[in-house]
């Protein structure tokens, strides 16, 4: 398949998944996630081949006729090199500045991250089965997961003064990241679509690929957790039926808790479902939590979804 099909196969097919994602409700994002990777690498195989033949060819077989101007291995097949040499530049270039934007983050990230004697006994836990380290760091709004053999989950200062509770939802979510090694999953699909970079629908594909990750994790935390009183005093529950988190029997959106858990119910549409927002006090306590206004439901939606 030469690189025209396969990106001609490739929009069809995101598109195809796209419309399913968005009109059925039966179907969960762990199924989606992985419809997700798979593609990724069915993309990573189709560039990774024709290139380690034609190093093969080039180093241990006969040599190549140097005087043609195509290739004719699997994407390449039929295509210029002076083209190839532009796909590739261009491709380098976008795969550099990834790598330079995310050494920038972990500098930045090194600077501010410090240890906490309050998350020690849940990092004990983590050890015996997931190796990740659980550091606190004053820079980061919500809780972040990053690293690839040693990984690092890193909760905002702001979740010291939340209960232990609370504490353990957030941390599992993150856990459940840990255990797909959704950080490397994540980076793969930015680096497939630099090197497709042309193709507008593998950036379609890292944006909905990253939500249905996200959404594979609340599900995840609200199968294992959802018997647990969460929020349970302020009208919110976990329906077994529906699988879905209600508040006083309609279904939620978007839960968002500013210094706490965010999700949004992607199998819930927004005019259907209610939004809900927790307000604190002072001292980090739950005060009460309420309906949102459409703009702010506009406003944490796209944050939730980017």
């Amino acid at each position: 398949m030469n690189l025209l099909w396969l990106n001609i196969s490739i929009g069809l097919l995101v598109t195809l998944v796209l419309i399913i994602r968005n009109y059925s409700r039966k179907i969960s994002a762990y199924f989606f996630s992985l419809l997700w990777e798979a593609i990724l690498i069915k993309l990573l195989l189709s560039f990774l081949i024709p290139v380690c033949k034609n190093i093969i060819n080039k180093c241990f077989v006969e040599a190549v006729d140097t005087a043609s101007e195509n290739l004719n291995w699997g994407i390449f097949e039929n295509l210029n090199l002076k083209y190839i040499y532009v796909w590739m530049g261009i491709g380098f270039v976008l795969i550099l500045l990834f790598f330079l934007n995310y050494w920038l983050l972990l500098k930045q990230i090194r600077k501010f991250r410090k240890d906490s004697s309050r998350y020690a006994e849940f990092e004990n836990k983590l050890s015996n089965t997931y190796k990740a380290n659980i550091k606190i760091c004053d820079w980061i709004q919500s809780p972040l997961t990053f690293g690839f053999f040693r990984t690092t989950i890193l909760m905002p200062i702001s979740t010291l003064t939340m209960t232990e509770k609370e504490q353990h939802y957030l941390i599992y979510h993150e856990k459940i990241h840990v255990k797909h090694r959704d950080s490397a999953w994540k980076m793969l699909a930015v680096l497939i679509a630099a090197i497709y970079w042309f193709n507008p629908f593998l950036w379609l594909l890292v944006k909905y690929f990253n939500q249905d990750l996200e959404l594979r994790c609340d599900h995840k935390v609200i199968t294992e957790l959802g018997d647990n009183k969460w929020y349970q005093e302020y009208g919110v529950s976990y329906n077994k039926e529906k699988k879905l988190w209600q508040y006083d029997g309609k279904d939620i959106y978007i839960f968002y808790d500013p210094d706490g858990y965010k999700m949004i119910q992607g199998n819930v549409k927004s005019t259907d479902g209610v939004s809900l927002k927790v307000i604190r006090n002072s001292q980090g306590k739950i005060d009460n939590v309420k309906t949102m206004k459409n703009d702010e439901i506009n406003l944490y939606a796209k944050e939730l979804l980017d």
